[in-house]
């Protein structure tokens, strides 16, 4: 079983904004296609940072350029989820509790949450 932390839209909100189910722990999406997974996930800021730091590490020698750009990488995969939740924090969004489940649809099935019609 994995950790599920859900997040409830701010009551403003429009009525298709679902709560979500953010998974604790790493994120092989992010890992794999970093600035692709900010950008679906609206981090437009973090994707251009993202960005701009791997295209500087072009300029590093090929063998530490590897380096810096796996160590890059493994960074997002590890906190890219704190990441999301930090920004839909940010944009109004409630913690609700953390959910132990085998899926987000769980997490949220067991946070009285359903999915709407």
């Amino acid at each position: 079983m994995r950790l599920y932390t859900v997040m409830h839209p701010p009551t403003d909100s429009t009525a298709d904004t679902l709560p979500v189910a953010l998974k604790d722990g790493f994120s092989w999406p992010a890992f794999f296609f970093g600035p692709l997974w900010l950008a679906w996930h609206r981090l437009w800021i973090a994707a251009l940072a993202f960005a701009a730091v791997s295209f500087a590490t072009l300029a590093l020698p090929p063998a530490a350029g590897l380096v810096a750009s796996f160590l890059l990488a493994l960074l997002l995969g590890l906190e890219g989820n704190a990441l999301r939740r930090w920004a839909l924090r940010r944009r109004g969004w409630r913690e609700a509790g953390s959910v132990a489940a085998d899926s987000s649809e769980e997490a949220l099935a067991i946070a009285g949450i359903t999915a709407a019609p």
